[in-house]
């Protein structure tokens, strides 16, 4: 069984911690993508959005 490998969709950090990374959802119009961010990252994704 392999590790799974998260990578940044900002910056390209990658890692194996599921802690270090967040999934956001992001709605455009009738699409909605799934963006994997390192939690530096998500926090400014969150702040822009709210």
């Amino acid at each position: 069984m392999s590790a799974l490998t998260f990578t940044c969709q900002e910056c390209g950090t990658t890692g194996t911690n599921r802690d270090d990374f967040k999934k956001i959802g992001v709605q455009t119009g009738a699409l909605r993508f799934a963006y994997i961010l390192c939690n530096d990252h998500a926090k400014k994704h969150e702040g822009a959005t709210k």
